[in-house]
């Protein structure tokens, strides 16, 4: 899964469920420019990199005078959305195995116009928090639940985008408010489930129903993109280019808050993101402990 962005709360006039975005309401700003110098990440596309992996390289960040693609709402089929908040945590909930050890950081980036593989149109961020705890959707990670030890894959299993102080669901109005998931793509099924409790520390202790979501709820929004995709290791200060990825639409779907089961009076705490092969019998405990997941979950 390449998620462009997770941005969370729409709003709309009338009630829905799981449902195809047909359009983004959205536009390229300026963004920051910078540069810096740096190797091929190893393995890497030698048909992407010719000169080989763990070879010096450029990347210059921000080329062009619009940079990043910013979000403030979305239509599906005759609905206007608006954007009314953001998640303010996002935590990356991992288990070590053959795809990655430790915290490996995956983003894709736009790249500029002519499809250099040293010059990207997005600006640069350095972790993956920062690429999906936001608005902007031409930057993103890449292969999140992978971890079959491919070019791009992780060690991730689930993402928790958590609202700290709660969203009390509205009785009249719980089919109007849900949650919006941007994919590069749009070719990957996956599993969501609200958060339904946090402990002490302000972590998920308890979710809501897993749902399914399959390839086909995907719509397509109109953008297109061509990107980089860069890995940077836990000890690594910058990212490193690993592979180029020809264009792909952004592509979404909104799951409201009646879709993910949650009841009207109630309260939750945000939402997560599973691999497609989380098991449906999956107990609350395996989801809160990562016990009983599969770690070779293919690209």
């Amino acid at each position: 899964m390449g998620l462009a962005s997770a941005v969370v709360l729409g709003y709309y006039p009338a009630a829905s469920a799981q449902t195809a975005i047909t359009s983004l309401t959205a536009g390229y700003e300026a963004g920051t420019s910078s540069s810096y110098n740096t190797t091929v990440a190893d393995p890497c596309n030698t048909g992407n990199y010719p000169a080989g992996c763990n070879t010096s390289i450029n990347l210059d960040f921000g080329i062009g005078s619009t940079n990043d693609l910013y979000v403030t709402g979305f239509q599906s089929g005759s609905q206007s959305y608006s954007l009314i908040q953001l998640a303010d945590r996002l935590e990356f909930r991992r288990i070590d195995g053959p795809g990655a050890t430790g915290e490996r950081q995956l983003i894709f980036f736009e790249q500029a116009a002519g499809g250099s593989s040293t010059q990207m149109r997005s600006s640069y961020v350095n972790d993956m928090t920062e690429a999906m705890l936001s608005r902007v959707s031409n930057r993103g990670i890449d292969n999140a639940f992978s971890n079959d030890n491919s070019t791009a894959s992780n060690n991730i299993e689930r993402i928790d985008y958590i609202i700290s102080s709660g969203l009390s669901v509205p009785v009249a109005s719980q089919g109007d408010i849900g949650f919006v998931i941007l994919e590069r793509g749009g070719n990957d099924p996956f599993k969501i489930a609200a958060i339904t409790a946090l402990d002490a520390n302000g972590n998920p202790s308890a979710f809501g129903t897993l749902k399914s979501v399959t390839t086909s709820t995907w719509g397509n929004t109109g953008y297109s993109i061509s990107t980089a995709v860069m890995r940077r290791e836990e000890n690594e200060s910058n990212l490193r280019p690993s592979h180029l990825v020809s264009s792909q639409s952004i592509r979404g779907v909104f799951l409201s808050l009646t879709d993910l089961g949650a009841q009207a009076g109630s309260t939750i705490y945000g939402y997560a993101l599973f691999p497609n092969d989380t098991p449906n019998s999956a107990t609350n405990s395996d989801l809160v402990n990562l016990t009983n997941f599969p770690t070779n979950t293919s690209g």
